[in-house]
This record gives C-alpha cells, structure tokens and sequence, in this order.
C-alpha cells in the first residue's frame, strides 16, 4: 500500500492539510495516529530506514525529560511538547520500576505528544516528533 505522507491540522478558524511530496510505504498493521484537535498534526510510522537513521542520532543524546514517581502529567506533557518542537529528537528517562509501567507510560507519552517511539532501552526512551514550521533534522528518502 503507497500512502501520501499528510499532516492535519484543525484550528477554530479553519482547517489545513498539508501533503509533502515523499511518499511512503506502508504495509497492513503499520501505526497511524491522529492528533486531538487541539494538539500537535498528524504522524505516521516512520518507515524503518528512518528510524534506523534516527537511533543512530540518538546514540549521543543525553535525556532531557524524566518521568518521576508522578508519572506523566499535564506538566511533563506540556514540556514534552516543548521539547519536541524545539529538538524534534528526545530522550526521556522513566523512573517506573516495572517493565508494563514503563511500557504504559511509553504508551500515554506518544499518544499524548503525537511522537513516534524510535527505540526504547532500559528506562530510557527516545521519541521523534516533526516539527513543520522549522524542521531540525532531514530523514533520509531511502
């Protein structure tokens, strides 16, 4: 299946849609998520070359985000968001000690930020989030 990579974005005043020109692959079962309306656009699964691409990136980062005893609030979120629009490429560390609460919360970070997981290790995960107004970091094509 060839899909057109499309980002919405639903304002008060009007509605976007922007198409970029790569198209990509994607095969049945791949991830596509759909922002809330009033989050961040629409993302879709990175092909794998990407993502490979994007942990090799990563190797050197330090996290900049930790998830405490709390777990993920409004706050972290919001500063989560914050982080993925200036980086588009973010470490966040989880302090929860049992592997399914890491997962879980992995889980809430990515739905909550419109990010993608690009790999999770030990108590750190790295997420990906496009910024469209001032991309940072170019994907490769192929």
């Amino acid at each position: 299946v060839v899909r057109l990579k499309a980002h919405l974005q639903i304002t008060d005043e009007d509605l976007s849609i922007y198409i970029h020109s790569d198209i990509h692959h994607y095969n049945a079962g791949d991830d596509v998520r759909i922002a809330h309306p009033n989050s961040e656009p629409v993302s879709m699964s990175l092909p794998k070359h990407q993502l490979t691409y994007l942990r090799g990136l990563a190797h050197h980062l330090d996290p900049i985000i930790m998830v405490g005893q709390n777990g993920v609030t409004e706050s972290l979120i919001k500063e989560l968001n914050n982080a993925l629009n200036h980086h588009e490429l973010v470490k966040v560390k989880i302090a929860a000690g049992e592997r399914d609460d890491r997962a879980v919360m992995i889980e809430q970070l990515c739905e909550q930020t419109t990010s993608e997981k690009v790999q999770s290790i030990g108590k750190t995960v790295t997420l990906f989030r496009r910024n469209l107004k001032a991309p940072k970091i170019e994907l490769p094509k192929k």
